[in-house]
């Protein structure tokens, strides 16, 4: 099999990058390892069940393409896990293919280093570090919710 390329993109460290693979029937894991060894600063941990734990890129000074925001240069790191007493974080990952997204992430959590896709010459792949809120701020049927929204009006 010839070799492909994958563009890899982790939104909240401010990584990108297109990495070249040599090897048949290439998966998610396999993107990874190869930015992993590209000397692009990046680097990755995943969890025992298989998810993805903690992003890093080492990132030279940049602005956003999408925001104008600028970055100073440093190290960038996200981890999932508990965000506060009452939410958590969690790795979300979209496969792109012909400007199409392939996978449907449904909330639950997802081990990419078990997914069986296999990866074509141009795909892309994003992951995201979401936020899951795991009770709701106001218990019951929020009622007082609608009381207190109409005071502020």
């Amino acid at each position: 099999m010839p070799a492909i390329s994958v563009s890899l993109r982790v939104v909240g460290i401010q990584y990108q990058t297109t990495v070249t693979i040599d090897k048949d029937s290439p998966k998610i894991i396999d993107v990874l390892e190869a930015a992993r060894q590209n000397g692009s600063g990046f680097n990755y941990v995943t969890a025992p069940d298989g998810t993805l734990h903690q992003a890093s890129a080492l990132n030279p000074a940049r602005a956003s393409v999408s925001s104008g925001r600028h970055y100073p240069a440093g190290l960038y790191i996200l981890s999932d896990g508990t965000a506060d007493a009452d939410s958590v974080t969690t790795w979300q990952w979209y496969l792109i293919r012909n400007g199409i997204q392939v996978n449907q992430p449904n909330g639950k959590t997802e081990p990419f280093s078990k997914e069986n896709l296999t990866l074509l010459n141009g795909d892309s792949l994003i992951w995201r570090l979401v936020v899951v809120a795991t009770r709701p701020v106001i218990a019951g049927d929020a009622s007082s919710y609608e009381t207190k929204k109409r005071k502020l009006s």
